[in-house]
C-alpha cells in the first residue's frame, strides 16, 4: 500500500554585483512542512558595500519562495 507521497521543490539564486556573486540563496519547500530558506555570504566586503541591493534581492527571492509554496 502506498502511503504518503511528498513533493519537494528546490529553488536557488544568486545576488550578483559587478559580475560577482555576493550572496547565494536556496530554499526547499516540502509538502506539509515548513519552508527552509538559507543564504551564504560569498563576499562580505561586497555585501557591506551593496547591502541595500543584496537585501532587496533576498527579499525578492523570499517572495518567490512564498509564491511557489502557495503562501504569498
Amino acid at each position: 500500500m502506498l502511503s504518503t507521497v511528498n513533493q519537494t521543490i528546490n529553488l536557488s539564486a544568486g545576488s550578483v554585483i559587478d559580475d560577482k556573486v555576493v550572496l547565494l540563496m536556496s530554499a526547499n519547500i516540502r509538502t506539509g512542512e515548513s519552508r527552509a530558506i538559507s543564504k551564504v555570504y560569498k563576499d562580505m566586503e561586497a555585501y557591506k558595500a551593496n547591502k541595500s541591493q543584496v537585501d532587496e534581492d533576498f527579499a525578492e527571492f523570499e517572495q518567490k519562495v512564498f509564491d511557489a509554496s502557495g503562501q504569498a
